[in-house]
């Protein structure tokens, strides 16, 4: 079976993109409790941004079980905006993606409120 489509679910902190100070104190603190956990994605995305797969990355805030769905689309070489993002927000924006498959092609998103 040939993969035609990947949507990967990654980490904000991936390239580095995090600006703001509470955001960083707040990365510094997951990186301390989660050794290893920012830099395995930050693998992962040099391979999957290096393979030929349609592909879309997807770098969410810290997940939060709010009942909304409100995000804003940081892209890759932009810093990144915001902390938190509601998991029915991430949903939300794969099924987006399932919907309309040519959308965020080969593209790196961050999402957060």
């Amino acid at each position: 079976m040939k993969i035609k489509r990947l949507i990967f679910i990654s980490s904000v902190g991936s390239l580095n993109e995090v600006t703001q100070p509470f955001s960083r104190i707040a990365l510094a603190a997951f990186k301390k409790l989660n050794p290893g956990y920012i830099e395995m994605h930050q693998r992962l995305v040099k391979v999957i941004e290096s393979s030929d797969f349609d592909y879309t990355i997807i770098r969410p805030g810290s997940l939060i079980n709010a009942d909304k769905i409100a995000y804003s689309i940081t892209h890759r070489d932009e810093p990144f905006k915001g902390l938190f993002v509601s998991r029915k927000s991430v949903a939300d924006f794969v099924v987006n993606i399932i919907k309309s498959p040519n959308s965020y092609i080969q593209e790196n998103i961050g999402l957060a409120e």
